[in-house]
């Protein structure tokens, strides 16, 4: 990965404080072989957004990552940046950047061609139906991370008291433990979701990083390829 220079790309971080922020950018700027442009810290929640846009736009960046840990935050900074001019293409480093409600608080206008990345699955190709039910039940524009992750999350639960053949928590978490579950319909709306099994430190294998973009007003899946929905677009 590289910054300012050869690669033309003039790259700029604003986050805030929170503990997995830092740690994320400590891990970007690890990787680069170039300083970035600008780096503007804050404390949450922002009252203001324009000291730090500002401080930003000075240096003109043509990438933004933009760590924000609450809504109301990646709401000012990104209404900001549009009203001070900026064309920079902004990546959201938390998977609340695809929620529904920045449709209402910046508009799918000022939200077209965000990028989102996501350890949390958003649905992409496959779950178009239940997504349709999804937001007719709840009048939300579409299904986001949150709810597709219950959806899962259920359907794990379902599988482990299967194999457990009885509701106990030991018997559960232990069913879990063990799981090696292949051809798991819902699950194959995960990238890797084909089968559902967990690592000695509990965490699920085969779960892929996603990138989501904001295309005509929807967060659309356009990668990893086996369940995009959408195709990478320039920011205009």
């Amino acid at each position: 990965m590289r910054a300012a220079g050869s690669s033309g790309i003039r790259l700029a971080l604003m986050t805030d404080n929170n503990v997995a922020n830092v740690d994320v950018k400590a891990f970007i700027k690890k990787k680069l072989t170039e300083p970035v442009v600008s780096e503007q810290t804050w404390t949450p929640p922002l009252a203001d957004a324009t000291p730090v846009v500002s401080a930003v736009m000075q240096t003109n960046p043509n990438v933004i990552y933009l760590g924000a840990t609450s809504t109301s935050d990646q709401t000012l900074v990104i209404k900001q940046l549009a009203a001070q001019g900026s064309k920079a293409l902004i990546i959201l480093g938390a998977s609340s950047g695809a929620n529904p409600v920045l449709l209402d608080a910046v508009g799918a206008k000022g939200m077209e061609g965000v990028l989102v990345v996501t350890g949390v699955s958003f649905p992409g190709k496959g779950p178009a139906e239940i997504d349709k039910r999804y937001a007719t039940a709840t009048g939300r524009a579409f299904m986001d991370c949150e709810a597709m992750t219950g959806y899962m999350n259920i359907t794990i639960l379902g599988q482990a008291l299967e194999k457990a053949g009885k509701a106990e928590p030991e018997a559960l978490n232990q069913a879990l433990k063990e799981m090696d579950a292949h051809d798991v319909p819902s699950l194959s709306l995960l990238p890797g979701g084909s089968r559902l099994r967990f690592g000695a430190n509990g965490r699920r294998e085969g779960v892929v990083v996603e990138l989501v973009q904001w295309q005509d007003g929807r967060p659309l899946v356009v990668y990893p390829p086996e369940v995009a929905n959408g195709t990478l677009k320039r920011r205009a």
